[in-house]
């Protein structure tokens, strides 16, 4: 029996005139397809990412130094949870960073508005978008369209202009998407209503898996963000709010999720009444981060509590002088708050130095005082407040 012939592996080391040979062929290869593209499309090496601050420090911490360029983020959670307000200061702060961005605004619900005059015949109120510091003049607001095909079309059709006229895209919100198939039944040339009780299961998670799948590459040929809105429905099969409308398309195709949950109504820093009644001045934020695919982000399941101020949004600031509270630099004695310029702890409040009486006057001097909110950041500069 003739013997078995063993191979012996011989290692291969690296040849940079072979590799160079390769470089060169695929480098000619790469212009044509960047020329024909328009822009950069291939490459050697991984693509740099653009960051977007969300315009609230610790939510950039969160995520890993905040929206990635040209990426989906979606925002679930259950109603009044947070959800528009939360893309709005993202907006904002996306157009403060570039002030020549417009972001285009897709209302499916139809809830957004300008408040015009007050009924006392004052000066015209400012918009919700606008308390929280959108630029309306540099928003493109779609609404009152009736099936979700117009509205993705319209985007659509601005994303594939040759330049860039579209910074940034908010869907508000899935759940109000109305896919045509449902309302419309083909008839020969025309189209023709159909009722209630006209079957289109599944219709609305097909009609999102096709949108995404076309406007994913444009959306990174333009380095502009989307932030999808959607609610969480009960799953019939275990009875848990874990579902989000529209299937499962956006949960696959979405580069970050973040789930948001309404906590507790509170009065920080202690419940204050006024007569019988509590003070409420907001509630906790619960951001939970549900999915990542910046590596630079903390682990899926961490949490952070932001409060949520009636009135003004997410107060970061009255978020740090809440945990000054509760870490004694900022002391609470009956109806006053004691504090020193430094924020250093002491046992005796009346030591300190400055002293204001009164809920209300305390979070107008945090509001105000640039000192104030200056010595908050740098005492809480590099400390982890997250929850894993």
């Amino acid at each position: 029996m003739a013997k078995k012939k063993v191979v012996v592996d011989k290692a291969i080391k690296k040849d940079n005139t072979v590799i160079d040979a390769k470089k060169a062929a695929l480098t000619e290869m790469m212009k044509e397809i960047n020329k024909k593209s328009g822009h950069s499309v291939a490459q050697f090496g991984l693509p740099d990412v653009e960051y977007i601050s969300t315009g609230i420090n610790y939510l950039d911490q969160l995520i890993g130094g905040g929206l990635m360029a040209g990426r989906i983020t979606t925002f679930m959670g259950m109603e009044t949870s947070g959800k528009t307000s939360m893309a709005a200061t993202m907006v904002a702060a996306a157009q403060r960073k570039d002030p020549n961005a417009v972001w285009m605004w897709l209302d499916f619900e139809n809830s957004l508005y300008n408040t015009g005059s007050n009924q006392t015949g004052g000066d015209a109120k400012r918009s919700w978008l606008e308390t929280l510091g959108v630029d309306t003049s540099r928003l493109v607001f779609i609404h009152s369209l009736e099936t979700m095909e117009e509205y993705c079309n319209f985007c659509l059709t601005a994303l594939r202009s040759d330049d860039t006229i579209i910074n940034g895209i908010v869907i508000d919100s899935v759940g109000a998407m109305l896919p045509q198939g449902v309302a419309y039944k083909k008839v020969g040339a025309n189209l023709k209503s159909k009722g209630l009780e006209s079957d289109t299961m599944a219709l609305l998670a097909r009609s999102l898996g096709k949108f995404l799948s076309c406007v994913k590459g444009l959306l990174a040929k333009h380095k502009a963000p989307m932030l999808a809105i959607t609610h969480i429905y009960a799953d019939i099969g275990n009875g848990g709010y874990s579902v989000p409308k529209g299937g499962n398309a956006f949960r696959h195709f979405s580069d970050l999720r973040l789930n948001l949950t309404k906590g507790p109504r509170v009065n920080w820093p202690f419940n204050e009444k006024e007569g019988d009644k509590p003070i409420y001045l907001g509630f906790e934020q619960v951001v939970t981060l549900d999915k990542t695919k910046n590596s630079n982000s903390r682990t899926p399941g961490t949490q952070i509590n932001l409060p949520f101020i009636y009135g003004k949004g997410i107060d970061e600031c009255r978020f740090l002088a809440n945990r000054a509270i509760y870490d004694g630099f900022i002391s609470q004695g009956g109806a006053y708050y004691y504090f020193d310029d430094n924020l250093s702890p002491t046992c005796v409040p009346k030591d300190r130095k400055n002293k204001i009486q009164g809920l209300k006057q305390f979070w107008n001097l945090v509001d105000s005082d640039v000192n104030l909110r200056n010595s908050l950041f740098e005492k809480y500069k590099g400390v982890d407040l997250f929850q894993e």
